[in-house]
């Protein structure tokens, strides 16, 4: 079990198939987030109403 809740451990990163990601992690560069293809779950959110991961 991890517990950084942070996205610092990398453990609840996965992979986004629909949807913005709201990324409020320090670990994905400003590249990454812009790409919007993989979010720290422990940390982020939505910014559109639905959105649909990779688990």
């Amino acid at each position: 079990m991890h517990s950084c809740r942070e996205g610092i451990c990398g453990a609840c990163e996965v992979r986004v198939l629909e949807g913005t990601p709201d990324h409020r992690d320090s670990i994905l560069s400003d590249a990454e987030k812009q790409a919007g293809k993989t979010i720290f779950v422990c940390c982020s959110g939505s910014k559109t109403s639905r959105m649909v991961l990779d688990l």
